[in-house]
């Protein structure tokens, strides 16, 4: 009896487990335009300042993952770069979702030599003939 009891608790314990991997959740990588930026009037060599940017979450599958820098020339090029999960239901909002994350800038001391300014061009979305559209900010370096 005891074999038997056994046997069905084995049974049991194997046929309630899922042998199948966990599907992971499906994302996307999106752009989402900056609304906002708020930066120090100048920097000055040597000396770290936070960049404060605002951007609206279209609904909640959207989700921050970070800021992606490049150059262009003397220019920085930064994006908002968000993970848009595919599937499950996602919140939609009532009004705008406003959101704001912030990032460190570090003025080099080697480039404020050689510069008086910093450039940066934050995206802000696309114009009507579906070019990339940039907000420009030029900040002095204070020396």
């Amino acid at each position: 009896m005891k074999k038997i009891l056994l046997l069905f608790t084995a049974l049991f314990i194997l046929s309630s487990c899922n042998m199948e991997p966990d599907e992971a959740p499906q994302y996307n990588v999106e752009f989402l335009p900056a609304d906002w930026v708020i930066f120090p009037q100048w920097v000055e060599p040597g000396h770290t300042y936070e960049v404060r940017v605002g951007f609206t979450k279209p609904n909640g599958c959207y989700l921050f993952d970070h800021f992606v820098s490049e150059k262009d020339g003397n220019a920085v090029v930064i994006a908002i770069q968000t993970m848009v999960r595919l599937e499950g239901e996602c919140r939609n909002y009532e009004k705008e979702n406003q959101d704001e994350q912030s990032f460190t800038f570090s003025c080099d001391e080697s480039y404020a030599l050689a510069n008086d300014i910093y450039t940066f061009k934050f995206f802000t979305g696309y114009d009507v003939e579906g070019n990339k559209t940039y907000e420009q900010i030029v900040i002095p370096v204070k020396k």
